[in-house]
C-alpha cells in the first residue's frame, strides 16, 4: 500500500466514523517511518568527500543521515575540534569506493543534498562514524530507521571516550 492510498483510507475512515482527522501529519509520518525499509537503494562510486558527513558522486551531493560530524568547511564557522580527523576518516573509507546508498523517507534536505544511509561491505557506515567517535547522533524525523542502533554505538563511544568524546569540552 502506498502513502496516498493510506491517506485516502484513513481520511474516509474518520469521515464515516464521525471523527475528525486531528493530526494528519503525525499519522502520515508514523506510516512512513514504519515503512521506511521500502526506500530506494542504489549503488554508486564516491567521487569526492567534502567533510565527515557529506560527499559527492556524479555531481550530486549526499549527506549522511543520523550523524553530525564537527564542521571543517562551514562558511560561517571556524574549523571545529575533531573535524579534520572525521573528514580524513570518511575520505579514507569512502573516496573512490563503490557503496550502496539507501535514501531516507525525506530524501533531499533544504540545501539540495540527498539524504542517505551508506552501506560499505554490508556495514552501515553512518553507524561506524559514530561508533569510532567521529560523529554524534543527529536525529531529524522522519529519517530515523537506524536511530536506536546508532544511539547505542554513540553511548559506547562516549563511555570509552573515543574520538571527539575524548575532548574535554565535548
Amino acid at each position: 500500500m502506498n502513502v496516498r492510498t493510506f491517506i485516502i483510507i484513513i481520511t474516509f475512515s474518520f469521515i464515516f466514523s464521525g471523527c475528525e482527522l486531528i493530526n494528519n501529519e503525525s499519522i502520515i509520518d508514523n506510516f512512513k517511518s514504519e515503512n521506511e525499509n521500502t526506500q530506494k537503494k542504489e549503488t554508486l562510486v564516491v567521487d569526492y568527500v567534502i567533510d565527515g558527513d557529506t560527499f559527492i558522486s556524479h555531481d550530486k551531493k549526499y549527506r549522511l543521515i543520523l550523524v553530525d560530524t564537527p564542521e571543517s568547511k562551514h562558511r560561517n564557522m571556524d574549523v571545529q575540534p575533531y573535524s579534520l580527523e572525521a573528514s580524513k576518516y570518511t575520505r579514507e573509507q569512502l573516496e573512490g569506493q563503490t557503496v550502496e546508498v539507501e535514501y531516507g523517507i525525506k530524501d533531499i534536505d533544504k540545501y539540495g543534498r540527498y539524504l542517505v544511509y551508506v552501506w560499505k561491505n554490508e556495514e552501515l557506515f553512518n553507524e561506524k562514524l559514530v561508533e569510532n567517535g567521529y560523529a554524534r547522533v543527529l536525529s531529524i524525523p522522519p529519517n530515523t530507521k537506524y536511530l536506536d542502533q546508532i544511539k547505542e554505538k554513540e553511548q559506547i563511544a562516549k563511555n570509552e571516550k573515543r574520538g571527539l568524546w575524548s575532548l574535554t569540552d565535548c
